[in-house]
């Protein structure tokens, strides 16, 4: 059985752009030793030809929309970010999401620097080699020789500069600047001012997408291409989606053009046909592999992504997925072995390289993998039935009953589902044994009566011949007659129903139950109907474990504001996998208007003071009045609860009506079932204030649809 597996908030946004001569990627320390050196190294290369600084570099970069969020591509394709040795390829990325010709980067160890230029689609590599105390000089003159430039005298960043920019790579800037007061030096003091007080249009762009991402809004820079995409989310996600569109349009980043396909679509727009085009760049094969992960309809770039980056772990990730999908199981092999020298602590990767190790005709170095899956995560449910799997064909019968019935206690029935169809697979007769167990922990047990009695007509010792008629008896006897335990609705929990008033909430605590294994998949479908009108009706399909005789259903609430006086019917239909099914029903008389304290009981809401003891006796207006003033009469405790109230705003909360009251204790029952629980506990001056001084609404552009 394949395992399948599905970011930073916006910490950026805005646009600004960056220099078109290209950036710097962080060059990597080859021990701890080198770290100051690569940090310093790094800065110098941007000083010296007028490029990107590292630091710039690393946030500029364009972002992949992902589920989580906008997300830097080094985060996603590398999921190391920058700490990982500088390869070709990440100056690809970083190219392509910078919107620039020219990337350098490279690696330091000792007296020797790697170094690695990118430009256009070329890729140049170059050792330098020098006295650890010539190495800068050594590496600036040699960059100077490859872009064709002249360097006089190297401009070298001071010893001091090397912690603040290694806290810059690590996106610390607090610390960074925690020096400033203490620096000396004159060169020292004008690195910090570009961080603290920045007047160059770059240095302001940095700043403002680590602190306050509005102020780009209010940059007109022309140097780097990127950072139109971080202007156009933060347009988009305050409303302006029209205004990020155009935005995108007019700019001639190439990613700008996918960014504003993506947005659209998010917004209820389709994507061109044949999505994504080619020869878009390798951010845009990226982001059509997130996109199809979400069940979105685009061409499948997973191979292009692959052939871009090697060595990326989210790349080799994909791409053995497309490799399972093509049943290409040894080059699956072949990129899960990759990806577990990569990062052998995900388990995902060991589960799906015993995957293939079994489909390739190893089910001995597949149990390996596997077990090494269980170690690192012992709750893989994927891993555990896999186990019972491989241990079944290697003849380890006892391993695999035991990790069959470890496998039942973690998954849902959908798992058993898919470890029967392997097992189907299996030439192997005494595969019906299994499957035969299988089933009966779904419930199917005519179809477990079967296997085993396929299993019991080959030959078997004693004990094996008795194991099997025993299972056989028992699931030939087995019949499930769905029960209905306790009372299905509720309008205060833990009470009869005596009749329903108009107002009140109906809970659902539909206990579904079984003498023996239920049926699954199991499907609960309520109507709740009067006069032969629908009034509320849903349908359920829980995600039940294998071996399940019971499960409850508490989900549904049922608002009756709108119901009539007369009779509510009730029907509950509850139908097996085996296509059995029974309904209960109910009546219900509606009589009456529920009382403002009926509502609050029936929904479960408790009025507290500050120690979580209820306040409301019989009058909840009154009672909520009386807290709502002895609280005013405190001015000390008020002020501490509430500080920064104006003098306005004061009156406006003071100026306690009953009718202000019922307004609010009626929104908050509106959100019951919303962003209200049943059976919260509310602190209702909270509420109350909130209400009294909330804004008048007012229509925002572009309002955003629901995603």
């Amino acid at each position: 059985m394949l395992a399948k597996h599905l970011m930073l908030s916006l910490m950026l946004s805005g646009a600004a752009f960056a220099q078109s001569r290209g950036a710097v990627s962080w060059f990597h320390p080859g021990s701890p030793q080198d770290a100051e050196t690569a940090a310093l190294l790094s800065y110098d290369m941007a000083v010296n030809f007028g490029l990107l600084k590292p630091y710039q570099t690393q946030v500029f970069a364009a972002p992949l929309l992902t589920p989580q969020g906008p997300q830097l591509p080094m985060d996603v394709l590398y999921q190391e970010g920058f700490t990982e040795p500088t390869l070709p390829e990440h100056l690809l990325v970083l190219q392509d999401a910078l919107g620039v010709k020219t990337v350098i980067g490279g690696q330091v160890k000792g007296g020797e620097v790697v170094l690695l230029l990118r430009q256009g689609d070329q890729d140049q590599q170059v050792t330098v080699t020098a006295d650890p105390k010539n190495l800068r000089t050594a590496t600036l003159k040699k960059v100077a020789e490859l872009l064709k430039t002249s360097l006089v005298i190297p401009k070298l960043a001071p010893a001091a500069l090397a912690a603040p920019l290694q806290d810059l790579e690590k996106l610390d800037l607090l610390s960074a600047v925690a020096p400033y007061k203490d620096a000396k030096d004159a060169a020292v003091k004008a690195f910090f001012d570009t961080l603290i007080a920045p007047k160059n249009t770059l240095d302001v762009a940095y700043q403002a997408i680590l602190q306050g991402p509005k102020q780009l809004l209010d940059l007109d820079v022309k140097e780097a291409p990127s950072l139109v995409s971080y202007q156009a989310l933060y347009l988009e996600q305050n409303g302006q989606t029209t205004a990020a569109l155009d935005l995108l349009a007019k700019s001639k980043f190439p990613y700008a053009r996918t960014l504003s396909e993506v947005i659209a679509m998010t917004r209820g727009q389709e994507l061109p046909e044949n999505w994504p085009p080619e020869k878009r760049g390798v951010l845009t094969a990226a982001q059509a592999v997130i996109l199809k992960n979400t069940g979105v309809t685009v061409k499948d770039t997973r191979e292009a992504l692959y052939q871009f980056l090697p060595h990326s772990e989210y790349a080799l990730s994909e791409y053995s997925f497309l490799a399972f999908d093509q049943n290409n199981f040894q080059a699956a092999r072949t990129v899960l072995e990759r990806l577990v020298s990569i990062n052998p602590n995900k388990p995902l990767y060991h589960t799906n390289l015993g995957w293939a190790q079994y489909k390739t005709g190893d089910a001995l170095k597949a149990l390996l993998s596997t077990n090494k899956a269980l170690q690192i995560n012992p709750e893989d449910e994927i891993a555990a039935y896999n186990l019972g799997l491989y241990n079944f064909t290697l003849g380890n019968d006892a391993s695999a009953r035991q990790a069959y019935d470890y496998a039942f206690s973690l998954g849902s029935y959908k798992d058993t589902q898919m470890a029967l169809a392997d097992l189907e697979e299996s030439p192997d007769p005494r595969s019906h044994f299994y499957s035969g167990v299988l089933y009966e922990q779904l419930g199917n047990f005519p179809k477990a009566f079967q296997n085993i009695k396929q299993y019991m007509t080959l030959t078997l010792s004693a004990s094996e011949q008795e194991n099997a008629q025993g299972i056989a008896d028992r699931v030939d006897q087995a019949h499930c007659d769905f029960e209905l335990k306790d009372q299905p609705w509720f309008t205060v929990k833990g009470e009869a129903i005596q009749q329903i008033k108009q107002g009140e909430f109906l809970q659902a605590n539909f206990n579904v139950r079984c003498s023996v294994v239920l049926p699954m998949p199991v499907t609960v479908k309520y109507t709740l109907s009067q006069n032969g009108e629908v009034y509320s009706a849903a349908e359920f399909t829980p995600a039940l474990k294998p071996s399940t005789l019971g499960f409850r259903i508490s989900e549904p609430l049922i608002p009756l504001q709108e119901i009539k006086e007369g009779e509510l019917k009730s029907e509950i239909q509850v139908t097996g996998a085996n296509g059995v099914t029974k309904t209960f029903t109910q009546i219900f008389q509606v009589q009456g208007q529920a009382t403002l304290l009926e509502r609050l009981n029936s929904a479960g809401l408790q009025m507290v003071n500050l120690y979580g003891n209820p306040v409301v006796n019989k009058d909840p207006v009154a009672d909520l009045g009386r807290q709502l003033q002895t609280l005013f009469q405190d001015p000390v405790r008020f002020k501490a609860m509430y500080p920064g109230l104006s003098a306005e705003q004061l009156v406006q909360v003071q100026a306690i009506t009953p009718e202000k009251i019922q307004q609010v204790l009626d929104q908050v029952l509106a959100r019951v079932g919303a962003d209200v629980a049943p059976g919260s506990k509310i602190f209702f001056p909270d509420v109350y204030i909130s209400y009294v001084l909330q804004p008048e609404a007012q229509p925002a552009e572009d309002q955003p649809a629901a995603p």
